[in-house]
């Protein structure tokens, strides 16, 4: 009797274990991107990937390490660059037709190819290291829509680790979604912050605009308008955060740097077009985190984008 009550006491805890494992990687928790580490752009996601995250939000990453299903070719002209972080490649809440790429693409129609380059919580020092060492999408651009959030030229985002950016599936899948999910849930119900390498958050790093880096992004995209064999056309549009949308409503400037993108636009040939100035652009488009647009604020945002790509480039 001794013997079975252990035998099944076992089999017990084999089975406990087996559905611990198994489970999580059922319901689609382990489904995400994979990214890779450069000592220059910092990290990126791999290519060539796809899943749906808990078996529903599904994601595509292309060949050119685009979070969309069509392949990059040189030949689709006329096209647009689309430049940025998170706001661009968008994540795990979305399903693909929900992004702003496949979105964007809709609102403009075959007339115009979308190619996006972001990862989420890059800033422009991360985006042009990646444009330096993967230069091909750029040179072949017509067209340049490149986001600005404040902070950009504050420094490039560090890689933040395994539960933000992680850059292998998890080998045990019961560990991971512990760390990764119900961790900082058990903490923040109890007023205690997480570990900082647990606390997977997908916004870049923040400050004043180095001057230094101001001008290597100056300098790049004049560069860009230099050696280009056609003259780029585009604009840097600024997204604003919630609390910065209410400083704009409340008539006081939310971008501290203004001056010095417009200086940069106006030397390298583009435009600029603040989203804190659109009527349709309101706080309720935003999610919890007070950064991320909603589905519905995708829709809005994709609009507001098509927009002003026709008017510099009209598609009738």
């Amino acid at each position: 009797m001794t013997k079975n009550w252990h035998r099944y006491s076992i089999l017990s805890v084999l089975f406990v274990l087996l559905l611990l494992e198994v489970g999580p990687r059922l319901l689609g928790l382990v489904s995400f991107p994979i990214y890779e580490l450069d000592p220059d752009y910092k990290y990126v996601v791999k290519p060539n990937q796809r899943g749906a995250f808990l078996n529903y939000n599904d994601w595509v990453i292309n060949g050119a390490r685009m979070p969309i299903a069509t392949e990059f070719t040189s030949s689709e002209h006329p096209n647009a660059l689309l430049i940025g972080n998170s706001i661009v490649f968008d994540g795990n809440p979305y399903k693909q037709p929900e992004k702003l790429t496949p979105l964007l693409q809709h609102a403009l129609g075959d007339k115009l190819r979308i190619w996006p380059i972001a990862a989420g919580g890059w800033t422009q020092e991360n985006e042009i290291a990646y444009l330096k060492k993967y230069p091909a999408p750029l040179n072949n651009a017509d067209y340049i829509v490149w986001e600005y959030m404040s902070g950009g030229l504050s420094g490039p985002t560090p890689w933040a680790g395994e539960y933000t950016w992680p850059t292998q599936k998890p080998v045990i899948a019961s560990w991971y979604v512990f760390w990764r999910y119900l961790y900082p849930q058990l903490l923040s119900m109890m007023s205690v912050h997480a570990r900082p390498d647990t606390q997977a958050v997908e916004l870049p790093v923040n400050g004043p605009a180095d001057r230094s880096n101001a001008k290597v992004f100056q300098e790049f995209l004049e560069g860009v308008k230099r050696h280009s064999d056609h003259k780029i056309r585009g604009f840097i549009w600024l997204y604003p955060s919630r609390s910065e949308l209410m400083t704009a409503h409340a008539g006081m400037e939310w971008l501290p740097e203004r001056a010095t993108i417009e200086d940069i636009a106006r030397e390298s040939g583009l435009r600029i077009t603040d989203l804190s100035k659109t009527a349709e652009w309101t706080e309720n488009l935003y999610r919890p985190d007070g950064v991320h647009p909603t589905p519905e604020g995708n829709h809005v945002l994709a609009k507001f984008l098509a927009q002003e790509i026709s008017r510099d480039m009209p598609l009738n």
